[in-house]
């Protein structure tokens, strides 16, 4: 699934848990897309040289990577997708995008912090203690 935002002049798409790399009628459905938030955990979607193919399909300015469960995961795809796109690293986990400050050559933007804030907030201990009952939907974070 993808899912389209236009807001403050951007169009935004969300990959969501997309299984499959992109038509031309999709493309075609799509449009231009500014802003692209990728999962790259290449377990839950799709693996991550799958991804790379939809990013070069779509033509983002800007890809925000998503499911980075850990360090290695992140590094992996900035790896596989070097001297494809430039990385830069937001200062903080609050970004601002506009028209205007869309960049000329296509860019990954990571944000920080949320490697840190995924281990402290998935306390996995407690997820293991709590009855299938008491979990939504699947019981999956």
């Amino acid at each position: 699934s993808i899912f389209v935002f236009d807001t403050a002049d951007l169009c935004i798409a969300h990959l969501g848990h997309l299984h499959h790399t992109l038509t031309q009628s999709h493309l075609a459905d799509l449009g231009p897309i500014d802003v692209v938030m990728a999962p790259i955990d290449g377990v839950w979607t799709l693996n991550q040289d799958e991804m790379i193919e939809v990013l070069g399909q779509i033509k983002p300015k800007i890809i925000i990577p998503m499911h980075i469960f850990t360090g290695a995961t992140l590094d992996k795809f900035l790896t596989k997708i070097a001297g494809l796109y430039a990385v830069r690293h937001a200062e903080g986990r609050t970004i601002v995008l506009t028209r205007s400050g869309l960049p000329e050559r296509a860019e990954i933007l990571v944000i920080p912090g949320i490697r840190a804030w995924l281990l402290a907030a998935w306390n996995f201990d407690r997820l293991a203690s709590i009855p299938d009952s008491e979990r939504c939907g699947s019981g999956a974070i």
